[in-house]
């Protein structure tokens, strides 16, 4: 009688654990999706050069809607695999995805293998951040996989060590930017506001851009506050009157094209203002709605190799 009753005991608890066993398998997260989004630079100026060759900012960054879809799948095996429908970015340790999960895995003690496939659509060495918005999307996505519980600061933290821009790609929306442009301080985006981004087809790295400055002699510094406040208002004139770059200065003088460029956008029909973004060599102009924006983006196409109509968007990150 007592064997028979342990016997049944013991079916009904391997019958309770086989469920457990099933639930725990079945609300595991095997993949991810992402859409790591673009940014532009509404403000950026150039402080000084700092002892360590990196040069402290003051800038005023916004996501658009413009992004690349970052998928992150676990694989049985060990390393990390890349695959991406551009053959012009780099499958190893040269992408930004790469090391971030590279760095991740090393951090938290990360075993498993995993894939990640990148769809770019954000343009290659533009001053949009493309490379540091999919490398956030990855410590995210990667955190969400791994079911790690990390909060946004302790990403961030991670996310400097792989770039300047990384930490503002994790938070998105609207930012201030001090330091490298890792000091964030979040500020109310713009509303749903169209931006036609045009690249003349060239591909210009940021310690290019910085290397050219030249910050010898004493100067007036842009406050990035003025821009602030504008955006916050949703002042569009306020705004587009405000824009500014310092690196500017360094990008036309080795690429006149891109100053061309800015005059035209600033010449069109509906156009509030235009700017190169970051390090360029992409120009954005601030339009007044979509229908003018697409036409404009039309007839440049005829010029330019890209011509992209995007909107303002309240976040850098959407896990899809």
């Amino acid at each position: 009688m007592e064997e028979t009753k342990w016997k049944k005991c013991s079916q009904i608890h391997r019958s309770r654990c086989q469920q457990i066993s099933v639930l725990l398998v079945g609300g595991a997260i095997d993949s991810v999706n992402i859409q790591a989004h673009a940014k532009i630079n509404l403000h950026l100026e150039v402080v000084r050069k700092r002892k360590d060759g990196y040069h402290e900012i003051e800038t005023l960054f916004h996501s658009l809607t413009l992004h690349d879809n970052i998928e992150i799948r676990k694989r049985c095996d060990a390393g990390i695999r890349i695959d991406c429908n551009n053959a012009r970015i780099p499958l190893d340790k040269r992408n930004l995805a790469y090391q971030a999960a590279d760095l991740f895995c090393q951090q938290m003690l990360i075993k498993n293998g995993i894939n990640i496939k990148i769809k770019k659509r954000i343009p290659i060495a533009s001053g949009l951040a493309g490379g540091s918005a999919d490398a956030a999307a990855v410590l995210q996505g990667m955190n969400r996989l791994f079911e790690v519980g990390l909060g946004v600061e302790d990403l961030k933290k991670m996310g400097i060590k792989l770039g300047a821009d990384v930490p503002f790609c994790l938070t998105g929306g609207a930012g201030i930017g001090y330091g490298v442009g890792e000091v964030l301080t979040k500020i109310s985006p713009l509303d749903d506001v169209p931006i036609l981004l045009v690249n003349p087809g060239l591909e210009i790295s940021a310690a290019s851009a910085y290397q050219g400055l030249d910050l010898r002699h004493s100067r007036q510094l842009r406050d990035v506050k003025i821009s602030a406040k504008y955006v916050e208002e949703g002042n569009l004139r306020g705004v587009s009157q405000s824009l500014y770059n310092r690196l500017e200065n360094s990008v036309f003088q080795s690429y006149p094209a891109i100053s061309i460029l800015k005059e035209e956008l600033g010449c069109l029909p509906e156009s509030y203002g235009s700017l190169m973004s970051g390090s360029g060599a992409t120009v954005f102009a601030i339009m007044s709605n979509d229908i003018e924006a697409i036409k404009s983006s039309e007839v440049l196409k005829r010029k330019f190799p890209i011509c992209i109509v995007a909107r303002t968007s309240p976040f850098g990150l959407k896990i899809a």
